[in-house]
Parts: C-alpha cells; sequence; structure tokens
C-alpha cells in the first residue's frame, strides 16, 4: 500500500511540474501548498458567481443589447482540458501559433498584480482576467471560459494573504482569427469591470456583429 501511495504521489507531483513556472514554486513544498488548496477548491469550476443585490448594474457588459448582434456567440468547439490550480493550464486546443504578435508588437504597461486587467500565459495562450458576475455566467455559457478553482468570496480565503475575486477566470485560447477577436471583447469587458465603469449604469456595447456563431 505505501508503495502505491508513493508512486500515485510521485505521479501527481510530476504533473505538477509538467504545468511549467506559474504562482506557486515547483518545489515539493509548492506541490504540498496546491495539494492543500484542491480541499478547499471549487467543485464545479462552470457555476457562475452569485450577482449582488447592491450592485448597480447587475447585467454585465457582454449582454446589454437587445439587439442578437451584441451577443457573445457561441464557441465553435468544446471546452479544452484544463488542468492545476496555481498554476492553471491549458492542456489541449491550446493553437500557440494564434496569438505571438501580442506578445511581441504590443508594449507592456502596468504589469504588476495591483494593475493588472488581465495576462496571458505563453505557454499555452490561455489568460486569466477578472468579470462582472454576469459576464463570468455569459462567458461560462456560452463555452469561453471556466472560473478559477480559488474564485470564493475574498472574506473566504482571507487566510492566504492574497484573495482571488469571484469573477476570476480562465479564457481558453483562441483558435482563430474570429475567436480571438472574441477573446479581446471579453478582455475589453474585464477592463470595463476592473477600471470601476462596470459599477455603475454606464458602459460601451461591445458588438459582435459579423463574427457569427450562435446568436440565441
Amino acid at each position: 500500500m505505501s508503495l502505491l501511495t508513493r508512486g500515485t504521489g510521485t505521479r501527481y507531483y510530476h504533473a505538477f511540474l509538467a504545468l511549467g513556472p506559474g504562482g506557486t514554486p515547483s518545489t515539493p513544498t509548492g506541490y504540498l501548498r496546491i495539494s492543500l488548496l484542491r480541499l478547499i477548491a471549487l467543485r464545479n469550476p462552470l457555476t457562475p458567481p452569485l450577482i449582488p443585490s447592491t450592485l448597480h448594474n447587475p447585467q454585465g457588459l457582454l449582454r446589454t443589447s437587445s439587439s442578437t448582434t451584441h451577443f457573445l456567440p457561441t464557441r465553435p468547439i468544446p471546452r479544452p482540458l484544463i488542468s492545476g490550480i496555481a498554476p492553471q493550464r491549458q492542456l489541449t486546443h491550446n493553437n500557440t501559433n494564434t496569438m505571438p504578435w501580442l506578445s511581441s508588437s504590443i508594449p507592456s504597461t502596468n504589469t504588476s498584480n495591483g494593475s493588472e486587467i488581465c495576462h496571458a500565459h505563453p505557454s499555452d495562450r490561455s489568460l486569466h482576467l477578472t468579470l462582472h458576475p454576469a459576464d463570468v455566467a455569459t462567458t461560462i455559457e456560452r463555452g469561453w471560459a471556466q472560473r478559477h478553482p480559488l474564485a470564493r468570496d475574498n472574506d473566504t480565503l482571507w487566510w492566504l494573504g492574497r484573495c482571488v475575486p469571484a469573477g476570476f477566470v480562465m479564457v481558453y485560447a483562441p483558435g482563430d482569427g474570429h475567436e480571438l477577436r472574441c477573446v479581446l471583447e471579453i478582455v475589453r469587458a474585464a477592463a470595463w469591470w476592473v477600471s470601476g465603469d462596470g459599477m455603475g449604469g454606464g458602459g460601451t456595447v461591445v458588438d459582435f456583429g459579423g463574427l457569427g456563431g450562435d446568436n440565441t
């Protein structure tokens, strides 16, 4: 039994290392920390967060128009396989040739965590960002994203020293130009929310006209 347990633990540890660098040191201590966090991780990352009754704008940005051309289209392929907590990575359907120009042609500014809108992972081209709770529901429903395993209410995990917002999601890597345009609009929605514009009733309507997809 001890040999079986040791073999299983070794396999899981190597799977953790295979995810590459991220928010946790690639050490036995880092693996132990992630193993403990797994005990409190979300059981279903496809369940959207609740929308607080005190929120002035309960609709989010991605569904603010009654016209169907302004709705985020359904992602045309199945969800990829996602693994890990910190790091969290996309294991399948990661077209690493889709966004090479993003890292090479656009200068990085405000790269510290305190002023971050989103960040992309060079290894798989997925992104992490924070959305309005209604936009979290929209991106999940349409197949573009899932919640981070630690995306709980801020006071739930206070003992971690660094809270993960309830609207923190992984957006899947785009597979072609049309998907890339949709992902960039999701990034725009994240900027709208994180900047504070989403707290009120304003905001610019996101136009997905011409992208095709399921507009129901």
